[in-house]
């Protein structure tokens, strides 16, 4: 059948900077693929769409229709779309933007409005996919570690209000010190589940003070600490877990880790608190992670 494109719909996008620019791209991107790009009666609503379920979203969209699909097609299972749709994300991360924008296609048939269409990303890419809470055994002295010790405000800056598009309000960064939340004993379970231990082994299979990092679990170079791309080429190479062991820790059945999460979900209540979804940095940057420290090693921040 023969396809085109339609760019029907945006939301919170500029429409007389941002939004030329962004479907300039997709026009040009859509002749990569041999498709026509349509952009001349696009609805445009000049402030974000915010679904009710997904508070302090950007609500930045651009809505395309593609023209010319069978009826109930389903565009997500379709190869050379999904294909289009990952060229057109890769171009508009090279437009100048004041903030992201959610670039999604459908079929004209379906006509998703905008907030269905952020729900949808949410979901299928696990932004939103928050971790088990379970009932503490000791809530009063959980609650005590729960008060911070101490409060540094790093710096502040005026950032740009994401309820008031081109209004800005001043942000300061903060760091939030919590003494006490791990105890002893959680700190050691956790320890033996990043050393591939059984969580309550007493007696420890390497001697690392000796020997080093166990090789069976660590691997040099397995974490590299860069801030850029450009520093990447004089990062230093610090024993990280092997991949085996990433998978270990991130998708293994260790109910220490899942005891701090539950504390992490309480900590911050009124949040939704989840793992880093794949989606956000690519499958190179793991949710759950540990390095071993080792004398020479120098690290840029963490």
């Amino acid at each position: 059948f023969d396809i085109s494109l339609k760019a029907h719909s945006s939301s919170g996008i500029d429409p007389l900077i941002e939004l030329p620019a962004l479907l300039q791209t997709l026009s040009s991107a859509s002749n990569d693929f041999g498709l026509s790009f349509h952009h001349d009666t696009v609805q445009i609503y000049k402030k974000p769409c915010r679904p009710v379920s997904i508070p302090g979203s950007l609500g930045r969209v651009l809505s395309i229709h593609v023209e010319g699909l069978p009826e109930a097609f389903q565009v997500e299972n379709d190869e050379f779309l999904m294909q289009l749709l990952g060229h057109f994300k890769e171009c508009v991360s090279k437009v100048s933007l004041t903030q992201p924008v959610l670039v999604a296609i459908q079929s004209s048939g379906d006509n998703i409005d905008l907030e269905s269409l952020i729900e949808k990303e949410v979901t299928d890419y696990g932004l939103r996919d928050g971790l088990e809470e379970s009932s503490p055994a000791k809530a009063p002295e959980m609650e005590k570690t729960f008060i911070p010790s101490i409060k540094i405000e790093l710096d502040g800056a005026m950032i740009e209000d994401v309820d008031f598009p081109g209004k800005s309000l001043f942000d300061t960064s903060s760091i939030l010190v919590f003494d006490n939340l791990l105890d002893e004993t959680l700190r050691k379970r956790l320890l033996n589940v990043v050393k591939g231990y059984p969580e309550n082994f007493e007696i420890d299979k390497w001697n690392d003070s000796e020997y080093g990092p166990d090789p069976s679990r660590w691997t040099r170079g397995g974490l590299v600490d860069v801030i850029d791309e450009g520093s990447e080429m004089n990062a230093p190479s610090c024993w990280g877990l092997s991949d085996e062991a990433i998978n270990d820790i991130c998708f293994g059945p260790h109910p220490a880790i899942l005891e701090f999460e539950s504390k992490l979900t309480k900590l911050f209540h009124e949040f939704i608190v989840s793992r880093l979804p794949e989606a956000v940095l690519g499958a190179c940057v793991s949710p759950l992670t540990a390095n071993a420290p080792t004398h020479g090693d120098s690290f840029h921040y963490h």
